[in-house]
């Protein structure tokens, strides 16, 4: 069975694992990242971009990923540790839709309506998730809903 990556007529590459099981691996990282680097969305991108270089698909090299993974550092507690950003999961979780999607400059430039893929797979892949789960993107939304609370991140 050819497991290649499909949306909407592209294919993207020839994985050596199934979906379930590069999904599945995501979560663990993602459960791993978080508890050794702390923060969503440095851990949520790194999980995925890592669970598909398992899988077989290298989206990035290792060295774009670590200065990623400094940008997206920022961007947690929902941005800055503010709590009032979207959540660090949504976020990281996107950046890596974006990736795998590679909808380039050039791209765009030449069909603007071209984002329109990636807008969708992101809002039927993580957006629409946090909605149905915690009825908001917030930082401070998903910690309500997670924790009975919203903490102040910038206190430790």
């Amino acid at each position: 069975m050819e497991n290649i990556v499909e949306r909407e007529g592209w294919k993207m590459a020839k994985l050596k694992k199934t979906k379930e099981e590069i999904v599945n691996k995501a979560k663990e990282l993602g459960v791993e990242y978080e508890s050794k680097y702390q923060g969503c969305g440095q851990c949520t991108f790194s999980a995925i971009i890592d669970s598909l270089r398992w899988g077989g698909l290298e989206l990035l090299p290792e060295n774009m990923q670590d200065r990623l993974f400094c940008g997206l550092s920022l961007l947690s507690g929902g941005v800055a540790m503010t709590g009032d950003g979207s959540c660090g999961g949504v976020t990281g979780g996107v950046l890596a839709i974006g990736v795998a999607l590679g909808i380039s400059r050039e791209m765009q430039a030449t069909d603007r309506s071209v984002r329109r893929v990636g807008y969708e797979t992101a809002w039927r892949g993580i957006v629409d998730k946090y909605f149905e789960k915690y009825n908001s993107l917030l930082c401070k939304d998903v910690q309500r809903k997670s924790f009975g609370k919203a903490y102040n991140l910038l206190v430790s």
